[in-house]
């Protein structure tokens, strides 16, 4: 998905209310960056065609600075992250035999009824009995031996998207290729010392304090930057290519049918997972969101040219394009203050 990213740039306000046009004056719509840009996705034909009137475009109201009990939970929930994050397994050595709650690493194929193989997972680590991967399976996975190969025969549950496979059986082969313990990390002084560069837990806190309270007013600043142009997108007039826009949804459905299979899950599965929506609803933001940032990128283009910003010679075009759109959302919002 084309993104835009948060960049800090300092600009003078060189342009006096009256730069700002109502829609349906002449204006060179095409922009080198935005042009540049759009070309690496492919998008050559999408157009805009006028520019909506921009005055009356209103700043989102947003609570801009956290309260400390916000920032203090904040602190609390990241730590135990990068406390999870820091945590380990080890190969437990005592014993061979799979127990309930053990961690485990396994690989297996899955076969339907007429033999053919239809997955295979060379290495997925699980919690036995957890239910977090697949119930069935964790379940058989009890007493089994490390190194052996074993088939088992499981039923198709009626929770996958794939309607008219629940209820069959598909045979999985299965080796258990070690059974682990997890070594959760503590705070302490000596995880501050090894896993960050700071030397003491309260040197380490209030870092992560001042983090997270950076990190929430960057956020508030691209959702101001966003709900401007939201505005003025709606006050625009556009030609868009169709097909150009399914070009890119279809490249990043691709990546996510990527990620699916490496994770050795149904492409429907793994989008109800990550995203909880169905595989026509992923298509259909998908098309949202790739319309969406060509009509910004194009907006953005027009807004630079009206407002006759500069930009210096940058093999980089992404990061030629980010400037632009923080420099624009910046005069936008500078004139509505």
């Amino acid at each position: 998905m084309i993104r835009n990213r948060s960049i800090c740039v300092g600009i003078l306000l060189i342009f006096l209310t009256s730069a700002f046009g109502c829609g349906g004056q002449k204006t060179n719509y095409v922009n080198q960056v935005t042009s540049n840009y759009l070309k690496e996705y492919n998008v050559c034909n999408s157009k805009i065609e006028k520019l909506g009137n921009y005055n009356g475009l209103k700043i989102a109201d947003i609570q801009e600075v956290l309260s400390e009990e916000e920032l203090d939970l904040a602190v609390e929930k990241r730590i135990a992250e990068e406390l999870e994050n820091a945590s380990s397994f080890e190969i437990v050595h005592e014993r061979n035999k799979v127990r309930k709650g053990d961690f485990v690493s396994i690989s297996f194929s899955v076969y339907n009824e007429k033999n053919e193989e239809i997955n295979h997972v060379p290495k997925q680590i699980l919690k036995v009995g957890a239910g977090y991967y697949d119930k069935q399976l964790e379940t058989v996975l009890v007493g089994k031996i490390v190194g052996k190969t074993y088939t088992e025969k499981l039923i198709v549950p009626s929770n996958i998207s794939k309607k008219e496979l629940v209820g069959k059986t598909e045979t999985f082969k299965i080796v258990v290729n070690s059974i682990m313990k997890c070594c959760q990390q503590k705070l302490s002084q000596s995880f501050v010392k090894k896993f960050t560069k700071y030397k003491t837990v309260d040197e380490y806190k209030e870092a992560i304090r001042k983090q997270i309270g950076n990190e929430y007013q960057e956020t508030c600043e691209i959702e101001k930057k966003e709900h401007i142009l939201e505005q003025l997108i709606s006050k625009c007039e556009f030609y868009i290519d169709e097909d150009e826009i399914v070009a890119i949804a279809a490249d990043i459905a691709g990546v996510a049918k990527q990620s699916a299979k490496i994770n050795g899950m149904e492409f429907e599965e793994y989008i109800k997972q990550l995203y909880g929506m169905t595989k026509d609803e992923y298509y259909e933001r998908l098309y949202e969101d790739a319309e969406t940032q060509t009509k910004t990128i194009l907006l953005i283009g027009a807004l630079a040219n009206k407002m006759n910003l500069k930009y210096d010679e940058d093999e980089n075009t992404e990061r030629e394009y980010n400037i632009l759109y923080n420099e624009v959302c910046n005069n936008l919002i500078a004139k509505e203050r």
